[in-house]
């Protein structure tokens, strides 16, 4: 009997105690949990191992609520390295809610599955003083392992595809060096054989006496008309003096031309080369003078006088 009313007693005080604590540990229930939105977002939920990652916190706030509590960030959060922390942007909206955005740098320094840690956002409705907390949603990070996944080969291997580069064998080069090698030597013969069997342009340079005598011969002081003939036998006078002497025709009568002549003439055929131009002079400006006997006696004196110069210069370089 004993043992019953101790059994009794024990059951009822334990029963006291629990319906006391509930009435202790009550706290008000958070009527805009369904209304307000807080989350994280992240630009790279793989990111590599020690490369930052930008993550931003985001807290959408009722018209008739307040927030009271926004989260901090330490340096070190949680399995995250916070390395930079913007300032809070507070954008109002035209539906009377206000949204409240935060972004972050965060690193990660091991490899596997992370969670950003549990943070919660402190508001409080309007008129009221009691706090109220709403869960900011999580964001799941997985940072790949950068070993080969065998553990019994600790080796590096890349995450990206090798990247082909531009890749010439040293045999192809080689190969490249002696063909273009080649090639040039057997041009060259080519060309040089080519230049060899190349006919040569033979040029034959005709004396001037031969020219003048032969063009002189060919004057007929019967059939040809005189005028035409007097403008032979001055173009024939002319390339001569040219070709033999280097001396212009036009510059024959000129006073300062005579001591050029007097060093490849003597005196004798200066006057009468002077005497044959004077005469195509006289019969170019009185055609009266131009008959077929006067043009016969030009054409004898022209070849007797070429025949002269031919003989003095042949005498001037035999001494």
């Amino acid at each position: 009997m004993k043992y019953v009313l101790l059994l009794v007693s024990m059951s009822f005080l334990v029963t006291m105690r629990l319906i006391a604590q509930d009435d202790v540990e009550t706290t008000p229930e958070p009527q805009l949990l369904d209304t307000i939105r807080a989350s994280f977002e992240a630009t790279d939920l793989s990111p590599l191992l020690g490369v930052p990652v930008e993550l931003s916190i985001a807290v959408d706030m009722p018209p008739e609520s307040e927030l009271i509590e926004f989260p901090e960030f330490p340096d070190d959060w949680g399995d995250f390295m916070v390395r930079e922390v913007d300032e809070l942007i507070i954008e109002p909206l035209d539906d009377g809610r206000v949204l409240y955005t935060q972004n972050l740098t965060v690193i990660l320094w091991d490899v596997g599955d992370f969670d950003t840690p549990e943070t919660f956002v402190g508001y409080q409705l309007i008129g009221e003083e009691d706090v109220y907390y709403v869960p900011v949603n999580t964001v799941s990070f997985f940072v790949p392992s950068m070993l080969n996944p065998d553990m019994n080969q600790n080796e590096l291997r890349p995450l990206n595809s090798q990247i082909s580069l531009f890749y010439v064998p040293l045999w192809v080069i080689i190969g490249g060096i002696l063909f273009g090698s080649g090639s040039c030597w057997v041009g060259i013969r080519w060309y040089r054989r080519m230049q060899a069997n190349r006919p040569v342009e033979t040029v034959i340079l005709i004396d001037p006496i031969i020219t003048a005598r032969s063009e002189l011969a060919k004057i007929d002081s019967q059939s040809d008309a005189p005028d035409v003939a007097f403008d032979l036998i001055d173009r024939i006078l002319r390339r001569y003096l040219r070709d033999r002497l280097s001396i212009e025709m036009g510059d024959i009568l000129v006073d300062n031309s005579r001591q050029v002549l007097s060093t490849k003439l003597d005196s004798t055929l200066i006057e009468e080369l002077d005497q044959l131009v004077t005469f195509l002079q006289d019969v170019r400006f009185s055609p009266t003078q131009s008959s077929p006997k006067s043009l016969e006696r030009l054409l004898s004196r022209c070849t007797d006088w070429v025949n002269a110069v031919e003989q003095a210069q042949a005498i001037g370089v035999a001494q």
